[in-house]
């Protein structure tokens, strides 16, 4: 029996509607989608063709829907996230998190920027075409102070932890790593802070291998900070015991900026002696716990002043002697003193290799990591001395008899303070550059010099390699104090100069502050400082030009020459000098100075 004809029709007709719709969508999405090859980064999205057409090849911009995706070194990094609990975010100064997916992308050469609501930005750079580097870097505009970056692995992609945060990527054979330990493997997030963050293949060096001088308490990261940490807390105790009779600055300043890592700052300054906390006359260390700043600053700004002519010197004469100074080219970043650092690594660039002294060899390595932070676009002059200086290090490394110590020997002496400071330059460059074998190397001397502390926490200045392989002290009666050893380890709660952030170029603090960052708005200048809640602390900011008033918890505050004598936040400003000198009793652990101009 037939069926009838009109049902069979209509049947027939609904199918292939239902097909031409499926047909249109599929031409509507493959018309929307893009894949775009940026060297040899892949990106990828959705075109907002409602927003601006899809001919923007004049201008560069591409307006997108539904967010995007960038491909390199065997990772996907995912700007999706509007309305996704797993997706991106944008972290306000305030804590709050905000998912975000991009409005627009740019493509200039081997960069693509992404435009977000709120004037945030999001860059993706190519270092180079050889596609070894990959550098993030955000724009937070004026509330934002983070992102979480989302990403996935690929297919034949794998993923490992180092400790203390750091992981490797290993993509078909190639490893990669991120400069900085802020990946959370679990949550597959990056955090991205104002400083950005790179992502490159690890280099090889060259049939090098530090391994067999790794101590076995540097093999791995965890046992060798519990190390450190006990070598410093005994130091500490010993000076928390003693902390009425400690009279010279180095030890004081020592105690006060390790009591301020304990939570103890308060404590630690109510127990030294009476004549110390009120002397007049403090060196300008003492002086940014203990105040008197306005007669420290004279001998700081004598000192500042003499480190750049000697540092000019130097370069002037084509030496590079200048790189003993340490962290020479973050010295000369903060300062935003740009032309020394242009003239500093021309002198670079014309080292050969072959010539290369190791006395500047911890400079070299320093500088390879700082010089990122400063100069993050462009060329590296110290990447080509790379593996000639680890060459140099490997030919000098000895082990004692029994294995458990390892140090740097120039002849037949080893000198501690430059193994330590080449112990600290080589961990920061393994953990830089995702190298654990030299991070390890690195670890090593500097337990080795730790080891051979005495009951004051002081090490000897020189060492020597007996006949049979012992460790032995040199005849010289010098020392390095437990004070100086504690300062290099761990900088962040010891006065330093500290550049307060891009949007406030040229000025930089000397501070004790755990961090620091300005932001500019208009005539407004803000900037924020932390501190334990409930105490005081003074800092100097200079490059300040003139300005019309400045304000502290909101309030304004008038200029007060007398204002280191009350119990009370107050400032003075030197106006020959450029330089703010302030007093901050933190109501808040993070406190805003604004100075409007």
């Amino acid at each position: 029996m037939k069926k009838p004809v009109l049902p069979r029709f209509i049947g027939f007709l609904l199918l292939y509607s239902v097909i031409f719709v499926v047909l249109v969508i599929l031409q509507f999405t493959r018309q929307n989608g893009f894949i775009h090859r940026v060297g040899v980064m892949r990106v990828s999205g959705h075109y907002d063709v409602r927003e601006a057409g899809m001919d923007t090849q004049e201008s560069g911009e591409y307006f997108l829907s539904g967010g995007a995706s960038v491909f390199f070194g065997g990772m996907e990094f995912r700007l999706t996230g509007e309305r996704r609990d797993d997706g991106f975010k944008i972290i306000r100064q305030n804590k709050e998190r905000e998912g975000a997916a991009p409005l627009s992308m740019v493509i200039s050469g081997n960069t693509v920027l992404f435009r977000f609501a709120g004037g945030y930005q999001l860059e993706f750079a190519l270092q180079n075409d050889d596609g070894r580097e990959l550098r993030i870097f955000p724009g937070f505009g004026e509330e934002g102070s983070a992102m979480e970056l989302p990403f996935r692995l690929g297919r034949n992609t794998r993923m490992a932890e180092l400790g203390d945060g750091q992981v490797i990527v290993n993509d078909g054979g190639t490893q990669y790593s991120f400069s900085r330990p802020s990946i959370d493997r679990k949550q597959q997030l990056i955090l991205i802070e104002d400083a950005g963050i790179v992502y490159r293949a690890v280099p090889e060096s060259r049939g090098i291998s530090p391994d067999s001088y790794v101590i076995s308490q540097a093999r791995d990261f965890q046992l060798y900070q519990d190390a450190v940490n006990r070598w410093r807390d005994g130091v500490y105790a010993r000076w928390n015991r003693n902390a009425g009779s400690l009279n010279d600055e180095a030890r004081i300043v020592a105690y006060i900026g390790e009591a301020l890592q304990r939570n103890s700052y308060g404590i630690a300054v109510a127990s030294l002696s009476s004549a110390v906390r009120t002397a007049t006359r403090k060196g300008f260390d003492v002086a940014v716990y203990l105040g008197q700043l306005n007669q420290a600053f004279q001998s700081f700004s004598a000192f500042d002043r003499e480190t750049r002519v000697e540092i000019t010197r130097l370069i002037g004469e084509g030496s590079t002697d200048f790189l003993k100074e340490p962290h020479v080219f973050a010295w000369l970043g903060i300062r935003g003193l740009g032309n020394l650092i242009d003239e500093g690594a021309a002198l670079i660039y014309a080292i050969d290799p072959v010539l290369l002294s190791e006395d500047i060899i911890p400079g070299i390595l320093e500088s390879f990591v700082d010089w990122k932070r400063y100069r993050p676009y462009g060329d590296n002059p110290f990447e080509d001395l790379i593996d000639p200086a680890l060459s140099r290090i490997h030919e000098g490394i000895q082990r004692d008899a029994k294995g458990e110590r390892v140090l740097f020997f120039s002849g037949s002496r080893a000198d501690s303070e430059f193994n330590f400071r080449l112990g600290l330059a080589l961990k920061h460059y393994g953990e830089e550059t995702g190298n654990d074998g030299w991070a390890a190397l690195g670890r090593s001397l500097v337990l080795s010099i730790l080891s051979l502390d005495d009951n004051t926490g002081s090490v000897p200045a020189g060492i020597g390699l007996s006949d049979t392989g012992e460790i032995v002290e040199k005849t010289e009666i010098e020392r390095v104090g437990a004070a100086r050893l504690c300062r290099l380890l761990s900088p962040n709660s010891y006065p330093r100069a500290l550049s307060i952030g891009a949007d406030a170029n040229g000025i930089w603090a000397y501070t004790a502050s755990p961090a620091i960052r300005a932001s500019q708005s208009n005539n407004i200048l803000d900037v924020a400082v932390t501190f334990p809640v409930g105490e005081t602390h003074y800092m100097m900011i200079r490059g300040v030009k003139p300005f019309t008033k400045l304000q502290l918890y909101n309030m304004d505050y008038r200029t007060d020459p007398q204002f280191e004598r009350y119990d009370s936040s107050g400032w003075s400003y030197l106006s020959e000098e450029q330089t703010l000198l302030l007093k901050m009793k933190h109501r808040d652990e993070t406190e805003h100075i604004r100075i409007f101009f």
